[in-house]
């Protein structure tokens, strides 16, 4: 089967094969695919949001991708010596709040409301923290901190939810 729309995907196929102008950027499970994307073109594919390039930076014990504008905690194993990647966060595993968490999460920001998407059910919060990232909440979340468009809140997630590829 061949269907360029990865909905049809989801619910059609096991495994399933990326290809970009003729080319195979992927192959691998349907699940796999959708949470590790192993580039840009296939994260957009996905429909991925939060899809950041930066280069690998170490500083002290840490392990860092500064797009220039944030620098976000990754594994140290995740990639090898390539300075360039690119990143994702999926918008499930960022956590939003109106005060700092205390957590393990190695990945802690401020920032801004700026684009509130209603979904029904879930809501989108778009958040300026130097970079624009996507989180994903409850309506029932979204309700209780009352959020809008120029609010402050905080975003939080684990460094084990940035995936990376070059």
């Amino acid at each position: 089967m061949v269907t360029h729309d990865f909905i049809d995907v989801l619910y059609l196929a096991t495994k399933v094969a990326v290809i970009n102008q003729g080319k195979i950027e992927q192959v691998g499970e349907v699940t796999d695919i959708f949470q590790k994307p192993s580039s840009s073109f296939v994260a957009g594919f996905v429909g991925a949001r939060n899809i950041f390039r930066g280069r690998l930076v170490n500083e002290k014990e840490h392990r860092l991708v500064d797009t220039g504008k944030i620098k976000v905690e990754v594994p140290k194993n995740l990639v090898q010596n390539s300075e360039k990647v690119y990143f994702t966060i999926r918008p499930e595993d960022i956590i939003i709040s109106l005060k700092p968490l205390s957590s393990s999460a190695r990945n802690n920001y401020s920032g801004e409301v700026v684009k509130v998407i209603n979904r029904g059910q879930v809501f989108y919060i778009t958040v300026d923290i130097g970079e624009k990232i996507t989180a994903l909440i409850t309506k029932a979340s979204f309700e209780d901190m009352n959020l809008k468009k120029g609010d402050k809140v905080f975003l939080t997630f684990k460094a084990t939810a940035v995936h990376l590829f070059v």
